[in-house]
Formats: structure tokens, C-alpha cells, sequence
């Protein structure tokens, strides 16, 4: 062991830790440097890569919005936004100051309606 310090509470679980470490490095080095496992890595990247030909194939027809096309629609609204702000800001400056009520218009009565009286008892 290295030389430990006598006031460290830690230092037996940081050794342990760099102990183990050192150990799953070595044994997955052994591991990764094997035949079998080039075969199965091999056939893992294969098959990631026909199913992402697949689903690029599958997503052609559809044709979602990249991230340039969100950009340029955020460009369009925003520009849109500042139209309609410039607008109304001109029909508020053209509208009048006074409050004036309008006048009610008034609907010309031709015929005058009366209830219908009954016969009943």
C-alpha cells in the first residue's frame, strides 16, 4: 500500500475504489481485445446502421422540419410579430381621442305585432 496518512477516515475506501478500478480496467482490456468480442461489436454497429437506413428510409416520405427550418419560421413569426405591432400602432394613432358613445341605430318598425289572444276558458 501507499503511504496513508493516520487522520484519513477515507483512505482505505479510495484505495479499495483505485484497487477495483485497476482491476475491471485490466479485465475488460482482456476482454475488448478477444475475437469474439470484435464479432459481436461488429454485428451490433451493423445492425445500428440498417436500422438507421431504415429509419431515415421510413421518414423520407414524411419529410420532418430540420432545425434550419424551425429557425427560419422563428425569423418569420418574429418579423410577423413586428408587422402587426406596427399596425396596431397606427390605427391607434389614427383612431380619435374622444369617448363619445354612438348613437343607437334605431330599427324602423313597419308592423306592430299583438299577442295572440285565446279562446280558452
Amino acid at each position: 500500500m501507499t503511504d496513508i496518512p493516520a487522520n484519513d477516515p477515507m483512505a482505505l475506501s479510495r484505495e479499495q475504489l483505485t484497487q477495483w478500478e485497476r482491476s475491471m480496467n485490466e479485465m475488460l482490456t482482456q476482454h475488448m481485445s478477444t475475437a469474439e468480442f470484435s464479432k459481436h461489436m461488429n454485428e451490433s454497429m451493423k445492425s445500428t446502421a440498417e436500422g438507421m437506413k431504415a429509419l431515415t428510409a421510413m421518414l423520407a416520405p414524411v419529410s420532418p422540419a430540420t432545425k434550419d427550418d424551425i429557425a427560419q419560421l422563428s425569423r418569420r413569426l418574429h418579423d410577423l410579430e413586428e408587422q402587426v405591432s406596427r399596425a396596431i400602432s397606427l390605427l391607434e394613432s389614427l383612431t380619435p381621442t374622444a369617448t363619445a358613445v354612438p348613437p343607437k341605430h334605431q330599427v324602423a318598425r313597419t308592423k306592430r305585432f299583438s299577442p295572440v289572444e285565446s279562446n280558452d276558458p
